[in-house]
């Protein structure tokens, strides 16, 4: 894992949410988490297409 300021930092310029909503409580920690396993899963499904999409798929 990223160390923790970039763990929920990492959300804000991909527009999950503000830094706003971060000081005020709006998100909570558990959405953290979620919205950082959501990007995983996002990135992981991109380099895998992206490696398909390779000559001799890879």
């Amino acid at each position: 894992m990223p160390d923790e300021e970039e763990w929920y930092l990492a959300p804000i310029p991909l527009g999950y949410y503000s830094y706003p909503d971060l000081l005020n409580g709006t998100i909570h920690i558990e959405d953290i988490a979620e919205i950082n396993d959501a990007m995983r899963v996002e990135s992981e499904n991109r380099w895998r297409l992206n490696e398909a999409m390779k000559p001799n798929g890879g």
